[in-house]
């Protein structure tokens, strides 16, 4: 399953001039969220979430746009957030031992939701197995394509810097992301909701499709497809205005009389207008027979009675020389 491209999803884009990306990468800098997830289920609005997060800290931490790399959710989704075009802005480093990774040779990959135990206010998650394939095809395909290099590091953002991140429940399972890189499991398809797949059977991906989104740029599953779907039509619909019918109804016809004194009011004007424009179009004719006269004096190409000739221009309605 290919990851959803960042201007599918997001919703604030990008807000400020991240610095481009410069790899190979040398390390995956793993994260989580420390985030709820939405009720049902939907990991795009998950995504916006995160989001969310980060550009309320935008001017506080200095944030061009979403931090991460790439995100993953619960059920598998990937979503492209830099990606390989920006650097990511998630990486902080503080730490004077470790290994010599910063933000500008590596790539972060967030976990949505939270996967530390006891936090306030936020519930704690396990990794899901197909989450943490997801995570390792991202870094595989990577390789592949050389953004990465090809033995990455790959651990815990508090191998970095002084936080809890990416989460003791997370950082556990680290070792089973190392192997499905280095040895990549069977794919596993993504289980498609009977709504999400009668959605489909209805013609959801006409109506993607519709929606002028690139094919290439298409979410991977049916389910992913009507749920964008659905919420574009949901936001069509609260954006159509209505009124009630007795409140149409009882706003008064304007007076014909009314009507007739705008439209005589209008006539005048355009009569104005057109004068003005007629006189205008003599003023000009005017002058450009002046501009010509003082051409022929200046060139001596006419006759001239003598060198203190004045050309006196007379515009009527402009005024007249003293």
């Amino acid at each position: 399953m290919n990851p959803i491209e960042f201007a599918v999803w997001t919703i604030r884009g990008v807000w400020g001039r991240p610095s481009l990306f410069k790899g190979p990468a040398k390390g995956a800098v793993l994260h989580h969220s420390v985030t709820n997830l939405v009720d049902p289920p939907d990991p795009v609005a998950d995504a916006q979430a995160v989001e969310e997060v980060i550009w309320r800290r935008r001017i506080k931490s200095f944030f061009q746009m979403d931090a991460y790399s790439f995100k993953v959710a619960q059920d598998g989704t990937a979503f492209v957030v830099r990606g390989y075009k920006y650097r990511n802005g998630a990486n902080r480093r503080t730490k004077l031992l470790g290994p010599l990774l910063f933000n500008r040779n590596t790539l972060s990959i967030c976990f949505i939701g939270n996967y530390h135990p006891n936090v306030a206010g936020v519930a704690t998650l396990t990794p899901t197995d197909i989450q943490l394939r997801a995570a390792a095809k991202i870094i595989r395909d990577g390789i592949a394509s050389g953004d990465i290099v090809a033995d990455p590091w790959i651990g815990p953002h508090s191998d970095l810097h002084a936080t809890a991140c990416c989460g003791d429940l997370l950082r556990a399972d680290i070792d089973t992301i190392r192997d499905y890189v280095n040895n990549p499991p069977e794919e596993t398809t993504v289980q498609v909701l009977p709504e999400a797949q009668q959605a489909a059977d209805d013609g959801i991906w006409t109506r993607f499709d519709a929606a002028g989104v690139d094919t290439a740029q298409q979410p991977a599953t049916r389910e992913h497809a009507s749920i964008m779907a659905l919420r574009a039509r949901d936001q069509a619909i609260a954006e159509i205005p209505s009124a009630p019918t007795e409140v149409i109804a009882a706003i008064p016809p304007a007076p014909t009389a009314a009507l007739d004194a705008m439209a005589t009011q209008l006539a005048t004007q355009a009569s104005i207008i057109g004068a003005l424009s007629d006189r205008l179009s003599a003023v000009d004719a005017t002058l450009t027979a002046a501009l010509a006269r003082i051409d022929t004096l200046e060139t001596g190409t006419g006759p001239t009675d003598s060198r203190s000739e004045v050309l006196q221009v007379q515009i009527v309605g402009i005024g007249t020389p003293a």
